[in-house]
């Protein structure tokens, strides 16, 4: 019950009822539409006659309205807002989107933050994600944690795993907040193990595949939770408690539903996509935010007693490689590659190429490299049933190189790039070469079609 003491406060109540926190959300759903109609060039537009006692009947709306005319949304005067932050993500597919953020929205964010992470083990926290600004999330969790009795050492995104494990080793810090990719890397670099010890990792802006949370649970010997969170949200938006079994939902601020493609409400259970509205929001509220991700509400309550329903997330609905037999989302890809032990990450690209589809993929590692690692990276890619009938069927090449540099890294989400924006092997090469110089190991083959091995 790790939020529903700070939400219980927030409404007003000596403790949190289903019913209660149902009566706050039809509330302050009425009030954030009538608001944002009366204040917002665009939502006096978009919520014409609409009926906010019907939440199922107002009109859903994506980045569109963000990246072409930001301002348009705005509900307070452009000197109440304290932050803006303009953003490309891997969402908006190159669109740059604009959000506003008031003093209120930064501190109810804060206050989030510190009762999430009330729960999380640990007293010195290293902060591996962007923090140099006043209001990034980075900061707000620095002070989040001040709140609560708890030091918070900004780092930043990791680009050196073996720097930032220096780092921790030196600061003495008990617990890590990091995206899911990056605390793979330091989890599989060598010197992983003498760090600590450590309490906890807490897992933010990005999905985390089974094989990541036990790797990172391995190597640093503490529950790792997970976290879910956008800007839209206010950067943050759900998290787990002590039972792991789901993240649960900030239902004071949000009101999150999961619907389908064609935009029909989908059961606890259910995969589809996560629609927000922000309920609290002052300077860019959100109604019925078509974010992008997939993710379902579980069914039940949690073993920890809460009332708050509980998010799964599986990533970006548009990070996936449709095939004539199937679709292969990027948590596939996390699934079959994080579990290689010898694995710190990998980037994905795809395309149309000669033949049919092209998957490039590049391996980071920083142990020496051999011809069976290529084996073991072919056999687990080769394990999704999808990219095994269209490799076999000759609809699919399959590219793979094996980098060994510990620098090498990209910090940040992973996605399915272009094959444009993905570099190719070293001089262009493709067929079957395995080549070492220095600290670069290439090992990159082509996987040919069945019969032609």
């Amino acid at each position: 019950m790790i939020l529903d003491g700070w939400i219980a406060q927030r409404l007003g109540v000596s403790a949190l009822t289903r019913g209660a926190l149902l009566e706050w959300q039809r509330r302050t759903l009425r009030e954030i539409v009538a608001r944002a109609s009366a204040a917002s060039p665009f939502y006096a537009r978009h919520l014409i006659g609409v009926d906010p006692s019907e939440p199922g009947t107002l009109p859903f709306m994506d980045l569109r309205p963000l990246a072409e005319d930001p301002l348009a949304l705005l509900c307070v005067p452009q000197g109440a807002v304290a932050r803006a932050a303009t953003l490309e993500t891997s969402g908006t597919r190159g669109s740059r989107k604009r959000l506003f953020f008031s003093d209120e929205d930064l501190e109810d964010t804060k206050s989030f933050f510190a009762a999430g992470m009330a729960h999380v083990p640990g007293s010195r926290t290293l902060i591996a994600m962007g923090g140099e600004r006043p209001g990034s999330v980075g900061a707000l969790l620095g002070e989040a944690l001040g709140r609560i009795g708890r030091v918070g050492f900004a780092e930043g995104p990791v680009s050196d795993p073996s720097a930032v494990l220096g780092r921790i080793a030196a600061l003495n810090a008990d617990s890590l907040v990091g995206v899911p990719a990056e605390m793979l890397a330091l989890a599989r670099t060598p010197g992983a193990g003498l760090v600590g010890p450590l309490r906890s990792v807490l897992l933010s802006g990005d999905a985390a595949s089974r094989p990541l949370v036990a790797a990172v649970e391995a190597a640093f010997g503490c529950p790792v939770f997970r976290h879910y969170g956008m800007a839209e949200t206010g950067y943050g938006a759900a998290v787990e408690c002590a039972r792991r079994e789901g993240m649960h939902i900030r239902e004071a601020d949000l009101l999150v539903e999961v619907v389908d493609g064609e935009g029909r409400g989908l059961d606890d259970g259910e995969w589809g996509e996560i629609v927000v509205t922000t309920l609290t929001r002052r300077a860019l509220p959100l109604i019925r935010y078509r974010t992008g991700d997939e993710g379902r509400i579980l069914p039940g309550p949690c073993r920890c007693g809460s009332v708050l329903r509980r998010l799964e997330v599986r990533g970006r609905l548009d990070d996936r490689l449709t095939l004539p037999t199937g679709t292969v989302r990027l948590g596939e890809l996390d699934e079959a590659l994080h579990a290689l032990p010898w694995l710190l990450g990998f980037d994905a690209a795809a395309g149309r190429g000669p033949g049919g589809v092209l998957l490039r993929l590049t391996l980071y590692s920083v142990s020496s490299s051999e011809l069976e690692r290529g084996r073991e990276a072919e056999s687990a890619v080769l394990g999704i049933p999808a990219v095994r009938d269209a490799w076999r069927g000759g609809t699919l090449r399959l590219e793979c190189a094996i980098h060994r540099r510990p620098d090498g890294l990209r910090p940040g989400k992973k996605r399915i790039l272009p094959l444009e924006k993905f570099p190719s092997a070293p001089n262009g090469s493709c067929g079957t070469s395995w080549t070492a110089s220095g600290e670069t190991f290439w090992s990159f083959h082509l996987l040919k079609r069945s019969g032609e091995r």
